[in-house]
């Protein structure tokens, strides 16, 4: 029993930490983006006028054609200064892309390989020793592991129902940051709308990766099932 719960905590602290990688990668990727791009959203107009500025307009690129900069931009004193903006939606799709392939990565890397062993050493105890083992725990370490997330998908429908669905969502996504990329596909404008649950229940695939990366690992494990190897010795064969 005290290996099924240390597994389970393992499990938790394993989504813990997987959030936070992606956290730190997107961060970075972003910083990054904006650093090299310099995205402006418009730009402000200054007179400097005996050492004192004044502001003249703001011009933002969304209301098209700035009909006034002609007379300003020549003038003695006038000056621009771009504002800061968000990045275009290709680099922010990239940024998505390239932040769930390393998502999906580090959920095999953390996920796969301790469960696959699990598998193996239950089945070579089964077959060695006739030692007795639960084939569903996986199912149990998986499921309670990941429970504080599912409680958390859970409280978003309940705050859904009651209207405040929107409110909470900030809370679930930060929560819920290791599928960053894929809450960001299903809810493109980070808000949940006014009149459907549908996006609700379509954020309950948040729930299925890392159970199914468990699960699919024991029971390869327990038939010995090594993808790795019989990758390399596909290659070698092909050589």
């Amino acid at each position: 029993m005290s290996k099924i719960i240390k597994a389970i905590f393992t499990v938790f602290i394993k989504s813990v930490v997987l959030s936070v990688m992606v956290f730190i990668i997107n961060f970075s990727l972003i910083t990054i983006l904006v650093s090299v791009t310099k995205p402006s959203d418009g730009y402000t107009v200054y007179k400097n006028e005996n050492g004192k500025q004044t502001e003249i307009y703001t011009h933002y690129y969304k209301d098209g054609e700035d009909t006034n900069l002609e007379k300003y931009k020549d003038a003695d004193g006038y000056y621009k200064k771009a504002l800061s903006g968000t990045l275009s939606q290709n680099y922010k799709n990239a940024i998505n892309l390239f932040t769930g392939a390393a998502a999906v990565c580090l959920i095999i890397a953390g996920f796969y390989t301790p469960f696959w062993k699990m598998g193996d050493s239950d089945a070579t105890k089964y077959e060695l020793n006739h030692t007795p083992y639960n084939k569903n725990r996986v199912w149990y370490i998986a499921v309670i592991g990941t429970s504080p997330y599912i409680l958390s998908w859970v409280a978003l429908a309940v705050c859904k129902i009651a209207n405040s669905g929107n409110s909470y969502f900030k809370f679930y996504r930060i929560f819920n940051y290791h599928y960053y990329y894929l809450i960001d596909w299903l809810l493109p404008e980070n808000r949940l709308t006014d009149n459907s649950l549908l996006e609700v229940l379509a954020l309950c695939i948040t729930l299925v990766p890392v159970v199914a990366t468990s699960v699919i690992a024991y029971r390869l494990g327990e038939k010995h099932v090594d993808i790795k190897k019989r990758i390399v010795y596909k290659k070698e064969e092909d050589k």
